[in-house]
């Protein structure tokens, strides 16, 4: 497996996030959606990367400054085709070593609240996140859970 800096303009990663996109559409309430479109990533400064076998993508997960020490994890998500081989396990421990890298002292997420994102809260959770309030731009939400971790 191969982590590489995401190329936006590659087809497979854009199927892949415009799939993830619409999944966290379809199952997150109206105005409780966070994760960002392939045109929201390609207007912001997300850094994102992808992880590959081959030619076949796996994976991704990407970077958001919000200060100059602290980031946020935007559009992680594994190719629905290879969940549970570690992929994510892969892309987090690049996207961790990248904000060491930027120095970033702490890393951040938001990921919803229903038992459909249980798994991911785990993940999280599993590698160090603990559960924190709103940051960023974001604001209480019933629907969101916080997480963060120090590095």
């Amino acid at each position: 497996m191969q982590i590489k800096t995401a190329d936006l303009n590659d087809q497979r990663v854009i199927d892949l996030l415009e799939s993830h996109f619409s999944y966290m559409q379809a199952i997150s309430p109206p105005g409780s959606g966070h994760a960002f479109s392939i045109d929201k990533i390609k207007q912001s400064a997300l850094k994102l990367w992808c992880a590959y076998d081959d030619d076949i993508i796996l994976g991704c997960g990407g970077l958001k400054e919000i200060t100059p020490s602290h980031g946020e994890i935007k559009s992680m998500c594994t190719h629905p085709n290879h969940l549970r081989k570690g992929i994510g396990s892969v892309v987090l421990d690049k996207l961790i070593q990248e904000s060491m890298t930027l120095g970033y002292k702490q890393l951040s997420l938001e990921t919803g609240s229903s038992t459909l994102f249980a798994p991911a809260q785990n993940f999280y959770a599993n590698c160090g996140f603990e559960v924190c309030g709103p940051f960023g731009d974001y604001c209480e939400d019933i629907h969101s859970v916080f997480m963060t971790r120090i590095l």
